[in-house]
């Protein structure tokens, strides 16, 4: 996993190719802020005890609860989602 640049903006593709998955400055309530990407054939996983946050921060990458910060998915925007 790498971590994007702190208050960045803009998609960095390398070679044409954007990461398949871009959060930049990520925050919700009960989180600390988050940025990472995920380029595409690498694989992460999360874990961690439970009660740690886990799955808030996959309900606000998916939009699901309030949160503020970027979050694309293969170069688009996730409010370009329906």
């Amino acid at each position: 996993m790498r971590r994007a640049s702190p208050g960045s903006q803009t998609s960095v593709t390398l070679g044409g190719v954007s990461p398949l998955l871009r959060v930049d400055e990520l925050t919700r309530g009960g989180l600390s802020t988050t940025s990472f990407q995920l380029e595409r054939a690498e694989i992460s996983s999360l874990s961690g005890p439970t009660g740690s946050g886990k799955t808030l921060l996959l309900r606000a990458h998916a939009d699901h609860d309030e949160n503020h910060g970027r979050v694309e998915l293969a170069g688009r925007p996730r409010e370009s989602f329906d």
